[in-house]
């Protein structure tokens, strides 16, 4: 083994099969045998695929030395390049690259495989992981009636990513949207500023204060406004003895909740000044919150202690909370709303002595809900005060009319976000799994019958609601209950009281995400991963495993979503991470595939560096289908807003494109065009001539000098590839038509090209892509980014 070849530092290396060699897809059991994540009966060995480091880089972009044959004359290609296309002929229709063995990479099935695939259309990876959070959300059966929103806000038991880290502190990074809402919503009590002032000279805060006081708010808010990014909420259940130098990131903030309130004696002055040494060391914070009652047992730590002050104010907590909520697009209705005398009066009502800030907020929330005419604004709120109430809520759920309103309901709860009419349709599959066959005696609708179940009425018998959204930038109806704690109580009451749905629920899941569009598979994912906290073997068998084996991408995708929302459960997430382990095993490429669009369960236990392990351990599978599942997975990865991880997995882009290894070479270079079609950054197009989006890597590439060098590297290394120069130019024709209207993204795009053109070769490659951007035999359509393009390059030349 050379030096080039070597596995990684720490890492055994494995035998790689030969093709030959490749073990056989284990035969499915018959009528649903076997373990339900176990190996298939009659399984073979198990994949022998090791960690494998590809080759670290020192040889030019592309692989080999430039050829001395290209020119200006022949466009700048590679020798073995086809000519570009014209007359809408594809340049990589030549046949697959080889090896110098003779072995077929199968570059254009494994292309032509992605560009099929649903999730690197431009935005799909984005745009699902919102449909994960908000249905996660909505779903989430560990919070009960009018917790749901309230404990997200202020103080209760979050879950949303939670994770056994290496040293067993597990936590749950704040998203952005939590740390705005502590930056816009969050109303300081009396004395806070003095709090913060005297908390500046304090690495660690212990914060104390009558329950309801909002001390995970103001905790939030404390570590906000001294600048610590991110921020973490730890596990309640954490043991500062537990809590180590190794699990502390640097410059983050965390909060650890009600400590006190659970053993007086948790906390020492020996174990505060080893946490004191700790967080400095990391330029970290850490706030503790304690109840008003709790007895501190050592002395020394209660002189620690800093009090929140007297309560904030209520109303003004949910005056706060509705206009936060409405945004900039609602403000105008959301000061209508407040200023109407009725909905006032019963905001006071509720509103008593000894309310908490947690019902403050939720009301604020409930405000910003509040659809249809102001007048009526009070009697909806009325309305969904009343449903809160546990006797109101069942007794409502259990009269429905009928079992297509049941069904109804049921499909509302999963599937709330849609258009009517597809929630509606996946309710009539259910419908037809639980009605009982056909009879002459009894017939599923008497002949003549006139048509009496309207829309309007469904809906209204259900307390839903049509609600304009946009999409993509388009307007669209969807369905929605009008109370967003209902869709969990929904499900929650119809699987613990009703034993026909129980006992269908599982494969109706699995079926609706069959050939179904991409928001109502994630839906349907996030479900089943909530199901299976209840029922892991019964999902695991009816909808994982089947899932897993159908070899469709977005099914294999669903996997990953429901794996990772059933590991949220802090009793589950230990087997859900030995399962991955196994899957990413098995002879069975469904399930090596499923193993790596799991990788967030991954993340959660082991952080980047195990997500890192098992992309690489599998980027030179032999399967056409794992490698889809690798080039996805690294798109996923850098959707994420978390800097190291998007450095990191750019670094393996690049050592997998320079790698000697044919397949790996394959795989880094689809994957990063994969991520330079797929991840579209909309925020970035501010313009008001702008596209929908900006490409997210060259966004990153203007943000970041380093990132625009990785950014450059690798599209130096795709202009070159002798594997997909042509799906390169295709990619790279997109981006030019986005830059377009966006004087800014022009020259952005410019200075980018003009980094990646290091060598003469590549320069002429990418003159003669951009070249074709403003003819009209290759489609025209950026013409000014064209210009911008080569004016940079002609820049690049002078200075050399």
């Amino acid at each position: 083994m050379s030096a080039d070849d070597r596995p990684a530092p720490g890492r055994q290396a494995a035998a790689k099969p030969q093709a030959a060699m490749k073990p056989q897809a284990a035969a499915k059991p018959q009528g649903g045998g076997g373990p339900p994540f176990g190996p298939a009966p009659g399984g073979g060995a198990r994949r022998q695929g090791g960690a494998v480091s590809p080759p670290d880089a020192g040889r030019p972009p592309g692989g080999g030395d430039p050829p001395k044959n290209a020119s200006p004359g022949n466009g700048g290609k590679p020798p073995d390049a086809a000519e570009p296309p014209r007359g809408g002929k594809q340049a990589e229709e030549r046949e697959p690259a080889k090896t110098p063995g003779g072995e077929r990479h199968g570059a254009d099935e494994l292309r032509n495989r992605l560009r099929g695939a649903r999730s690197i259309r431009p935005g799909g990876a984005g745009r699902s992981r919102g449909v994960v959070r908000e249905t996660f959300d909505r779903l989430n059966p560990r919070f009960e009636g009018s917790s749901v929103w309230a404990n997200q806000v202020f103080a209760g038991d979050q879950v949303l990513n939670l994770g056994v880290e290496k040293e067993g502190a597990r936590k749950y990074r704040l998203s952005a949207e939590e740390l705005d809402e502590a930056a816009a919503a969050f109303v300081p009590p009396p004395g806070f500023e003095s709090l913060v002032e005297e908390s500046t000279r304090e690495v660690m805060v212990l914060l104390r204060g009558p329950a309801g006081a909002g001390k995970f708010a103001a905790a939030r808010r404390v570590l906000l406004e001294r600048g610590h990014r991110p921020i973490y909420r730890l596990d309640s259940a954490t043991s500062p003895s537990r809590l180590t130098r190794d699990d502390l990131e640097q410059g983050a903030g965390y909060i650890l909740p009600d400590l006190l309130g659970r053993d007086g004696a948790a906390l020492t002055e020996f174990e505060v000044r080893r946490l004191h040494h700790d967080l400095e060391a990391r330029r970290c914070g850490l706030v503790v919150t304690v109840g008003d009652a709790t007895r501190v047992a050592d002395p020394e730590v209660a002189k620690r202690l800093r009090d929140l002050g007297g309560p904030a104010d209520r109303a003004e907590v949910a005056r706060r909370q509705a206009r936060w909520r409405a945004g900039i697009v609602g403000a105008g209705r959301i000061e209508d709303l407040l200023a109407d005398s009725a909905l006032t009066a019963l905001l006071a009502a509720e509103l008593g002595p000894g309310v908490s800030c947690a019902r403050a907020a939720e009301l604020g929330r409930m405000i910003a809900e509040i659809r249809g005419p102001v007048s009526e604004a009070a009697g909806r709120l009325t309305d969904l005060l009343a449903m809160r109430q546990a006797d109101t809520f069942d007794h409502w759920l259990d009269t429905f009319p009928d079992l297509a309103t049941q069904c109804l309901a049921v499909s509302l709860a999963v599937f709330g976000g849609e258009a009517y009419e597809t929630v509606a349709e996946l309710a009539d599959g259910l419908r037809v799994r639980l009605e009982p066959p056909e009879h002459p005696e009894r017939p599923e609708r008497v002949r003549s019958a006139p048509l009496r179940a309207t829309r309007a009425r469904r809906l209204e018998a259900l307390r839903a609601e049509l609600v304009e959204v946009k999409e993509d930038g388009q307007p669209r109806t969807a369905v929605y209950y009008r109370d967003q704690g209902a869709a969990e109580r929904v499900l929650r009451r119809f699987w613990d009281e009703y034993d026909e749905i129980r006992a269908v629920l599982p494969a109706w899941l699995r079926s609706c995400a069959e050939h179904a569009p991409p928001n109502v598979v994630v839906r349907s994912a996030v479900a089943a991963g909530l199901l299976a906290i209840r029922v892991f073997d019964m999902v695991g068998a009816e909808v994982l495993r089947p899932w897993a084996e159908s070899g469709d991408e977005s099914l294999t995708g669903a996997v990953g979503v429901a794996l990772h929302t059933a590991a949220s459960d802090a009793g589950l997430a230990g087997e859900v991470r030995r399962l991955v382990d196994e899957w990413r095993g098995r002879p069975e490429p469904g399930f090596r595939a499923a193993a790596v669009r799991a990788w967030r369960v991954v993340l959660d236990s082991e952080g980047v560096t195990g997500v890192l392990d098992l992309l690489n351990t599998l980027a030179d599978d032999e399967d056409d289908e794992v490698l889809e599942a690798v080039c996805v997975g690294v798109m996923e990865c850098l959707v994420e807003e978390d800097e190291r991880q998007r450095r990191d997995v750019l670094a393996l882009l690049i050592r997998w494109a320079r790698s000697r290894e044919p397949r790996y070479r394959l795989t880094g270079e689809l994957a990063f065009l994969c991520a330079a079609l797929g991840l579209v950054d909309v925020s970035a197009a501010d313009a008001p001539d702008a596209p929908v989006g900006v490409p997210t890597l060259l966004v990153l590439a203007s943000r970041d000098p380093l990132r625009q060098r990785d950014v450059a590297v690798l599209w130096e290394v795709v202009m070159n590839s002798p594997f997909c120069h042509g799906f390169a130019g295709e990619v790279l024709a997109g981006w030019g038509r986005c830059a377009e209207g966006n004087p800014a993204v022009r020259r952005a795009l410019g200075r980018l090209l003009a980094a990646a053109a290091g060598a003469e070769r590549t320069e002429r490659i990418i003159r003669y892509q951009v070249d074709s951007w403003s003819r009209k035999e290759f489609g025209g359509g950026a013409p000014s980014a064209a210009r911008e393009v080569l004016t940079a390059l002609d820049g690049r030349r002078r200075e050399r």
